[in-house]
């Protein structure tokens, strides 16, 4: 398009304005932050409309759109709150009130149960209603007759009780592991007490909180033309305007008056106002709020500029990268997971694609972080190893072994007290295989392999060494829309990148259909073993955010790390686990059946099937 067919009628008029938008017009009316677009858009979450702050939805806006306290999560007609812990049915923002309830698992029919108390922030924010009271939640008891009405299923192993009572449930605080408070609605803590509601008809019941987030200030942001924001790192509200984020409003500056252009002539003024309210604004200002956002220069630790397919979580929607290039950043550290194990980010090289990372150290412990997932160089389709990246092998579950001594490496696994091995030497590792629960696989840099086979270096400083992993994802296309003058995000997961996310949950793409938004899959045949490849990840209905299952799937236990069971053994199934012949696996569909058995086996996952299994 030529901006001549905006004004076929005078050439004089396209010099004087080919002359004007040469200068600075353009950056007052087309440099548009991107905090300000990104936080400009309309948002719905389920049922609620244009989404406002100090609520922001995850997945669709950044976080700094809202309050760190109002992330909204959105699902089907639902929008979820606090970790989808709560359903929100409504929200005025002019009485500032949020209406909710607690969510119930479709899946179970159970709540969500609570087993932290209040945080000191969240009280600082919000406030109950004069209709809400709260009770008191025990947790981790033995079987107490006198709190029976009281009780609510949250685990296997103890019993807990949702006392209205406090003067009861102060008599039986001693007999449990710990105990918190809990708001309910007075009509529901009366209906405990009276034994006219069951702990779970009190638990749903909805209720009303009162929130404070500086709605004074956020007033006087709008009217200065600016978008309320929340600033992460210093922790405080923020106005976004259109040139940059301020404190408070937008100054008089960041506000363009068009006549500014034109102090010497009303006529030439009035012809430019005459022209900029046709279709031009539009051809040059037309900016989607998805561009900006995906367009800003946003840092994460000591990276620099971030670009797709890297994303920062807080920072950029989830649009403006690849689903498994999330970046997180505190202070000067970025973090990544990769592979279900947590990675600090040295440095990133988008041009060779190249990652350079290190592994991540638990600050409660000092030590690295233990991997339990087996990894491949061929597992992953998106990130390989070069040449000086080394597989080892790690041994969980096992005895003291007195030959490893030097690979030993303290890693708590489901509290016990056994011992974990991480074995540079191949022929060693399989002589003991057998000896420990289960094995796996993990990439090290290979000069510290050597350097744990000669024992110059320790397991921990082994694995502390930063090493570089490649990445692939359709570059080509990327290049193709960044050459175009466009950026680079995705709006969904395209047919081929649905294929990688179900095949590394081990199954495989049977049939899709857009229309219904339906995938049909089945679990994939492990060539080399005749058989499916065993899941290690405990999956349920609400694991993974972007799939839901259909009414026709169901949820079995599976049973690992067990010995021989002879009431178990139709559910038997052949799984390679570290190679531990001495080990049994059970899939098994009798739930009550599986419990009863659960302790005896070193972990249990659910595992979905069709009910027709």
């Amino acid at each position: 398009m030529h901006l001549k067919d905006f004004f076929p009628f005078s050439s004089f008029v396209i010099f004087l304005l080919i002359s004007i938008l040469s200068h600075a017009f353009p950056k007052y009316v087309c440099a548009i932050d991107f905090r300000y677009a990104a936080c400009n858009s309309s948002v719905k979450c389920g049922r609620l409309e244009n989404i406002q702050y100090p609520f922001w939805v995850n997945g669709i806006q950044p976080t700094y759109c809202g309050h760190p306290w109002f992330g909204l999560d959105c699902q089907n007609d639902e929008a979820f709150w606090y970790e989808k812990h709560f359903r929100v049915l409504d929200s005025e923002n002019t009485t500032r009130t949020l209406k909710i309830a607690r969510f119930k698992d479709p899946s179970t029919g159970r709540i969500v149960c609570p087993f932290f108390n209040i945080p000191k922030d969240f009280i600082s924010i919000f406030r109950y209603t004069s209709d809400v009271t709260i009770i008191r939640v025990l947790h981790d008891c033995p079987l107490i007759k006198n709190l029976s009405s009281y009780e609510y299923h949250c685990n296997d192993q103890s019993h807990s009780y949702f006392v209205a009572n406090e003067t009861l449930a102060k008599k039986y605080i001693s007999s449990c592991g710990y105990n918190l408070l809990l708001p309910v609605p007075r009509s529901a803590a009366e209906g405990l007490r009276n034994r006219s509601l069951g702990v779970g008809e009190a638990l749903v019941k909805e209720y009303e909180l009162k929130w404070t987030a500086n709605e004074t200030q956020c007033e006087k942001c709008r009217k200065s033309g600016g978008r309320c924001g929340y600033d992460l790192n210093l922790n405080t509200p923020s106005c976004f305007c259109r040139d940059k984020p301020h404190q408070q409003t937008c100054t008089s500056s960041t506000s363009m008056r068009l006549k500014d252009f034109f102090p010497s002539s009303s006529l030439v003024f009035s012809l430019f106002i005459s022209i900029l309210s046709l279709a031009f604004p539009k051809y040059v200002c037309g900016i989607n709020f998805r561009y900006s956002a995906c367009n800003s220069s946003v840092e994460c630790g000591r990276l620099g500029k971030i670009q797709y397919p890297f994303w920062v979580n807080g920072s950029q929607p989830k649009y403006c990268g690849h689903p498994l290039f999330e970046l997180h950043c505190l202070k000067d550290v970025a973090t990544m997971w990769i592979e279900l194990e947590p990675f600090h980010v040295i440095s990133i090289n988008n041009r060779t694609q190249t990652l350079k990372i290190a592994r991540f150290d638990d600050p409660s412990t000092g030590n690295i972080t233990c991997p339990y997932l087996n990894i491949s160089k061929d597992s992953n389709t998106t990130f390989s190893y070069p040449s000086d990246v080394k597989m080892i092998t790690v041994l969980h579950n096992c005895p003291q072994i007195k030959d490893l001594v030097s690979y030993e490496y303290p890693c708590k696994i489901n509290n016990n007290n056994t011992h974990s091995y991480f074995v540079a030497n191949e022929s060693l590792a399989k002589r003991f295989i057998s000896r420990c629960g289960y094995s796996a696989l993990l990439p090290v840099l290979r000069s510290a392999a050597e350097g744990l086979m000669n024992c110059s270096l320790k397991v921990g400083e082994a694995l502390s060494k930063g090493f570089e992993i490649r990445w692939t994802t359709d570059e080509t296309q990327c290049e193709k829309c960044i050459e175009s003058g466009v950026d680079v995000g995705m709006t969904g997961i395209p047919t081929r990148l649905l294929v990688f996310a179900v095949t590394n949950l081990t199954d495989k793409l049977v049939h899709h259909q857009m229309r219904t938004q339906t995938l049909k899959i089945a679990r994939i045949n492990d060539s080399s073993a005749g058989r499916i490849a065993c899941t290690p990840l405990n999956l349920s209905k609400d694991s993974i955010d972007n799939f839901r299952y259909t009414s026709d799937v169901t949820m079995i236990r599976v049973l690992r790390d067990c010995p021989l069971i002879n009431d178990l053994s139709s559910y038997e199934y052949p799984c390679s686990v570290g190679n531990n012949s001495q080990s049994h696996i059970y899939f098994v569909a009798d739930e009550s059946l599986a419990k009863k058995y659960v302790r005896s086996c070193g972990n249990n996952l659910l595992f979905s099937v069709s009910r027709k299994f």
